[in-house]
């Protein structure tokens, strides 16, 4: 009897818990649809071996995928070969526009740089250099908010990276 005692109140914190943590993440979504999103001014553009510095501009829907300065920017670099069938979709059907984003901590913007132009991407990757879009942004922590669809006027419209979401 008292087994099953206790096993309804773990059941019922669970229960609490799972609906809090709910309630926080539509919270978060909520918050972060309502926020426009804003670009540096000048970025680093890595394609293939080629380096470029270029002022951003998109006239389509823009999907980024952002890796911040906390996250282990060499291990997104060797994951990013699985965002090429995403690129070639926005080519192929041009209804967005793909952006990679790194914000490297500025003692590994050389290597972050050194092993993009090393690996030769076929579509482009774009660097931060000066840490901007974290401070001009405010984006949630948790790495699950750092991709998102954002329509014409910057505001995001989906959040996830499609990738690993099928929804």
């Amino acid at each position: 009897k008292s087994f099953a005692v206790i096993l309804i109140c773990c059941s019922l914190v669970a229960t609490i818990v799972a609906g809090c943590k709910t309630r926080d993440v539509r919270q978060t979504l909520k918050k972060m649809m309502q926020t426009e999103i804003k670009l540096p001014e000048r970025i680093v553009k890595v394609t293939g071996a080629k380096v470029d510095t270029v002022s951003l501009e998109f006239s389509k829907p823009l999907m980024i995928i952002w890796t911040d300065s906390l996250q282990c920017g060499s291990c997104r670099v060797n994951q990013l070969q699985k965002y090429l069938e995403l690129y070639a979709e926005s080519k192929k059907n041009d209804a967005f526009e793909l952006m990679i984003h790194f914000s490297p901590a500025r003692k590994d913007y050389k290597y972050i740089s050194h092993m993009l132009s090393a690996r030769k991407f076929s579509f482009p990757v774009y660097i931060d250099v000066n840490g901007e879009f974290p401070l001009i942004n405010t984006i949630p922590d948790a790495p699950e908010y750092h991709s998102f669809l954002l329509d014409h006027r910057r505001m995001p419209t989906y959040v996830g990276d499609p990738t690993t979401n099928n929804k």
